[in-house]
């Protein structure tokens, strides 16, 4: 897969965020495809306002065109809230809705016609050496994949992100 990323930051409040990748679809049935792998393209565009030092919120619209002439257009939009930032340690919560439809359900993987989320994470980080960090996501999401009922996806992971420079991490 490929991916571009790219950043605009026209003051200290606006970012202006384009996004374009190029991969596999990871939906359980797309990977178990007996003909190899389904690829997508992925477009999206963010813009967020940051309100004050610790709060922000954004709006977000996306295009993806997937293997067998399917399309995907949807938006999302949320909030984030820093409520701790103290001697290396980090509590965020974020907030999000969103949907998306979908132009083709015959396909081998999951493409309902209208799909919506909302939900809301909790993370904890922690600077450790080197301006590493690892951070502790607790979230749950509430999710409709149209006609079927609403879904409750609660999840826990845990991101360990390595930093290169002062833009540069992984």
């Amino acid at each position: 897969g490929a991916r571009i990323d790219s950043l605009f930051r026209p003051d200290d409040r606006q970012n202006l965020h384009f996004t374009y990748n190029y991969g596999p679809v990871t939906d359980i049935d797309a990977i178990e495809y007996s003909r190899g792998a389904i690829f997508a393209d992925r477009f999206s565009f963010r813009y967020t306002y940051n309100l004050n030092q610790h709060e922000s919120a954004y709006a977000e619209l996306n295009y993806n065109s997937y293997d067998f002439d399917n399309e995907e257009n949807g938006w999302r939009i949320g909030h984030s809230l820093q409520i701790y930032n103290s001697n290396g340690r980090t509590l965020r919560r974020e907030l999000h809705w969103g949907r998306s439809r979908f132009s083709n359900q015959d396909v081998p993987y999951t493409s309902p016609k209208l799909q919506e989320s909302v939900g809301i994470e909790w993370n904890w980080g922690r600077d450790l050496m080197h301006d590493d960090t690892l951070h502790h996501i607790l979230g749950i999401n509430w999710e409709r994949d149209y006609p079927d009922a609403l879904a409750l996806d609660p999840f826990y992971r845990i991101e360990y992100q390595r930093s290169f420079s002062k833009h540069q991490f992984l």
